[in-house]
């Protein structure tokens, strides 16, 4: 290499490295958190923003209007939702009512926040803000609403709150031993309008119409000859990140069906929440109910439990032995070394191929792996109290 070509790589280095540096300056700077948008009402939402992504709420108290209480609940939200990762604005349109000389906006934010793991999920920060368009601003409302994976935050129910808690449970125990169907497509439609998940929502509509799961539990309990609902227990109670003020829970009833001299046991879960943005003292209510054969549950929970897989790859590996192979990881990853059954119930053609399995998974549960499996042998999958059971189209 002669002195002129060492010379242009020299040059070619530090254009690479100034390269990279105004990269991460750029970077650094249209990171979350410094875009500017040249509009005085978004560039002010968005400083009021970063302060509440520092922690600076005093900073924010300044500069807001609040009539119901809501800033409160959304520090509270702010914090559980960790530390922002991306904000984009994606609406921005204009309100009626603003104060004189003032204008008022409905600003939308897609944000993501640290306690996100799916790469489609999206959160949305929603402000209504008044500006003079010059110098002054106030902000009416900062609304958080989540779609996709989000964190769960838990706590323990105080006792003043298991005595409300078991009000409400033994009054929706009440509607079901006299069958008052209305009473559960009510709370169903009311459902429907609290709870942000469009799917959840299409679930409470549909049950607002015909409450399904209610109908097949009191027919159920009917056909058979059924004991009594005994209290079990009242689990936690949970609520989402960045939506504090939702709050959830589920209270647990057993009881058993003896049907054709045959007794089995089940578990109720009556589901109840309360909207605390709406009213602070607003009661527990009716959100949903499941219920479940007692060892199927077990094997629900057990599922839940084990460790996740960190690595399966199967080449052209025979079902059965994946199959088998797939029992032994979660034996492996099962703190208590015994697993889960995974039961392989074919029709006399599915047992006579020669059914090759590739499959190339990294940091997944044992229930994820089973299912993914089912899929690539054109199995169903589905969970009983034996345990995780794939079967041909045919076969139940």
């Amino acid at each position: 290499m002669n002195e002129q070509h060492k010379q242009l790589l020299k040059v070619g280095i530090a254009a690479l490295f100034a390269i990279v540096l105004c990269s991460w300056a750029a970077y650094r700077w249209f990171s979350p958190g410094t875009e500017r948008y040249n509009d005085f009402a978004v560039d002010s939402a968005v400083v009021w923003l970063e302060n509440a992504d520092k922690g600076d709420f005093d900073d924010c108290r300044k500069d807001i209007i609040d009539k119901n209480g809501w800033f409160d609940w959304f520090v509270k939200d702010r914090k559980s939702l960790g530390t922002i990762k991306a904000r984009n604005l994606s609406s921005r349109r204009e309100l009626p009512g603003a104060a004189k000389g003032m204008k008022r906006y409905e600003l939308k934010f897609d944000s993501k926040f640290s306690f996100m793991t799916h790469p489609k999920s999206r959160f949305t920060e929603r402000m209504i803000i008044e500006t003079d368009g010059k110098k002054q601003f106030k902000v009416l409302m900062v609304y958080l609403s989540v779609s996709g994976n989000f964190a769960k935050i838990k706590r323990s129910a105080t006792e003043d709150e298991k005595i409300f808690i078991m009000a409400a449970a033994e009054n929706i125990k009440t509607q079901l031993d006299s069958r008052n169907i209305a009473f559960f497509k009510r709370q169903y439609a009311e459902s429907a309008q609290v709870f942000p998940d469009k799917y959840l929502r299409k679930y409470f509509v549909r049950s607002a119409k015909k409450p399904e799961m209610v109908i097949i539990l009191c027919n159920f309990r009917t056909k058979g000859k059924s004991s009594q609902l005994k209290f079990i227990k009242i689990d936690d109670i949970y609520m989402e990140a960045g939506q504090t003020g939702l709050e959830e829970t589920i209270v647990q009833y057993s009881f058993s069906v003896n049907s054709e001299g045959k007794s089995e046991n089940f578990i109720l879960f009556i589901h109840l929440f309360r909207n605390l943005y709406s009213d602070k003292n607003m009661k527990w209510k009716f959100y949903m109910l499941t219920f479940h054969e007692e060892k199927r549950y077990k094997i629900m929970q057990k599922l839940g439990k084990l460790k996740i897989i960190k690595r399966i790859n199967f080449k052209n590996v025979p079902l059965r032995d994946a199959v088998k192979l797939l029992q032994e990881k979660g034996k492996q990853y099962d703190p208590e070394n015994t697993g889960v059954n995974i039961i392989l119930r074919l029709s006399p053609e599915d047992a006579g191929k020669n059914t090759l399995i590739s499959l190339d998974l990294s940091d997944k549960p044992l229930f994820t792996a089973a299912y993914f499996l089912s899929k690539e042998a054109k199995l169903k999958f589905y969970i009983t109290k034996d345990g995780i059971v794939l079967a041909s189209p045919d076969k139940r």
